[in-house]
């Protein structure tokens, strides 16, 4: 079966067509891609949760047009393994790397954090954002991790974090974390703080055990910032 090819955008049904007119969705589409008259594609509306089925029926140079033969309300979000990553903001492009994979992962927010180690400190959120739209698309997605504005680690301290069950914070002096054993992650909501290529200074790892936040060893061996990423998503989600 051949693979149908998923969009996510806000899309509006006119009759029974959705005319696709964003530049670079009609670049992808055209261009990148290659897709012709007839390919099946799926149409996640992110404006009012709408997934619309059906097959390109037109393609001219702005625009692309979908034949809709069917129509499905998305589901709220029931998963009991909501994880929001904290991640701080690292060197070249491995920041990016990281909302890619995560979003492939299943991250449900991601919010770029400056500790006291932190060397980059400036990002290009609408490449970010573009970099999670696409991850979500690849990977089968129905939407979008919120990516947040920066935030200071010592603020995140002094103000505490809403709505999240368990907080794990990825650093030495913990268990190594037991990949075979979930029993104890069934919080709805978690949140995973991973550190810059430094890694966490002294207070900051005194100031979340004082918080009470559990301390995650994820191996023996000490991970680059970016591979502790992704093995914590793996094993928190």
């Amino acid at each position: 079966m051949a693979k149908i090819h998923r969009f996510i955008g806000d899309f509006t049904l006119q009759r029974d067509e959705v005319l696709i007119s964003d530049p670079a969705l009609v670049n992808q589409i055209k261009n990148v891609l290659r897709l012709e008259r007839g390919e099946l594609v799926e149409l996640i509306s992110t404006g009012d949760a709408i997934v619309f089925s059906g097959q390109i029926s037109d393609i001219k140079k702005d625009n692309v047009t979908v034949l809709v033969s069917d129509k499905r309300v998305i589901p709220e979000d029931d998963n009991q393994n909501k994880l929001i990553l904290y991640c701080a903001i690292l060197k070249k492009d491995n920041f990016e790397l990281i909302v890619q994979k995560a979003t492939e992962l299943g991250v449900t927010e991601i919010v770029p954090i400056i500790t006291d180690r932190t060397v980059k400190q400036n990002l290009n959120f609408e490449r970010l954002h573009k970099i999670a739209q696409e991850a979500s698309e690849q990977s089968g997605r129905l939407s979008i991790p919120e990516i947040k504005e920066s935030q200071k680690l010592k603020d995140i301290f002094k103000e505490g974090i809403v709505s999240v069950d368990k907080i794990f914070f990825c650093d030495f002096g913990g268990p190594v974390f037991d990949f075979g054993d979930k029993k104890n992650l069934t919080q709805k909501t978690k949140a995973l703080f991973i550190g810059p290529e430094g890694g966490f200074t002294t207070t900051e790892r005194e100031m979340a055990i004082g918080l009470g936040w559990e301390i995650l060893t994820l191996s023996k061996n000490v991970l680059r910032a970016e591979t502790a990423a992704l093995v914590g998503i793996f094993a928190l989600v």
